[in-house]
């Protein structure tokens, strides 16, 4: 213990106040957070090992096959997906989550909808009622948190809002948001809540919260092409709440983030120039990018391109 603690306190998780006595320090307890320390359980136990391949991996897969989603680093090191890994490790999924739920509430200094400031004047729009009116679709949403708060701020609100993810999340979830509807559904395929001129006549909003980050290109524009089709064009808005990285000068956060994504999918996140062309490529354009001062977090809202 006394070794351990002679590192700890020269990296300064602690100080020494003597002899073999040491007391905790603010570094101590932002580590003891329960989030905190799932995500150094992340970073030791999932991105570390895939780091130590990566030499090998751009050599032996990258230069001989060509970087693609079919094969990420991280399937590489593994010989999974990260979604298998997490599937097939109950531990492992267990500390993502939490590291997941910790980083959503520490690490934006603002929830989606306090930063698009349309959110706060939809009140004043002539927004669509009836028993089919859709407000807001929260697309592989998770449990609920963003479209949960965001409809327990504007409960007055006429529409309904639906959270969408995948049968196993919504069927695991025992907390659901209220005044929710939960959907089972899989952004590859077709958008079912969509302006079909019977059932439906498109949600006002359409959210994505960080979804387009872990896939390349090409399977953004899919999964992004099955919801463009079910908008609405005269009413509907797609909403993209993910980092917009400058052209230069990135942060060391923002940069690591990047290269986290590429080592766990092959993908990435994107400057606005490289969401413009991405979000051109499927039909749509974009109004306006909300983002918070020094925060590279930001809401995106595009438009059907006419």
């Amino acid at each position: 213990m006394e070794r351990l603690m002679r590192l700890m306190t020269a990296v300064g998780v602690c100080e020494e106040k003597g002899e073999y006595t040491y007391q905790s320090n603010s570094m101590t307890e932002v580590l003891a957070v329960p989030g905190q320390i799932a995500g150094m359980r992340y970073m030791t136990e999932t991105l570390f090992p895939i780091g130590s391949k990566i030499r090998e991996y751009i050599h032996d897969a990258g230069a001989k096959k060509g970087l693609r989603q079919s094969l990420p680093a991280c399937k590489f090191a593994f010989g999974k997906t990260f979604w298998q890994l997490l599937d097939d490790e109950a531990d492992r999924r267990s500390s993502f989550n939490e590291y997941m739920k910790a980083a959503r509430r520490g690490g934006q200094a603002q929830v989606w909808h306090e930063r698009y400031p349309p959110a706060a004047k939809l009140k004043e729009e002539a927004l669509r009622d009836g028993p089919d009116a859709l407000l807001m679709v929260d697309v592989g949403g998770g449990v609920g948190g963003q479209v949960g708060a965001f409809r327990q701020q504007y409960a007055d609100l006429p529409g309904r809002c639906v959270l969408q993810d995948l049968p196993d999340t919504i069927k695991n979830n025992v907390s659901p948001p209220a005044n929710v509807e939960l959907m089972a559904y899989d952004f590859f395929t077709p958008q079912p809540l969509k302006a079909d001129g019977r059932d439906y006549t498109g949600a006002r909003m359409y959210l994505f919260r960080s979804v387009c980050h872990d896939w390349d290109d090409e399977h953004s524009r899919k999964l992004l092409s099955n919801t463009v089709a079910a908008m609405d064009p005269t009413y509907s808005r797609l909403l993209i709440d993910e980092w917009v990285l400058p052209e230069s000068g990135a942060s060391l956060k923002a940069a690591n983030m990047d290269i986290n994504m590429g080592l766990m999918f092959n993908a990435m996140e994107r400057t606005k120039g490289q969401w413009e062309k991405l979000l051109g490529d499927v039909g749509l354009e974009i109004v306006q990018i909300f983002s918070s001062p020094g925060a590279a977090e930001a809401v995106i809202e595009a438009k059907v391109r006419q």
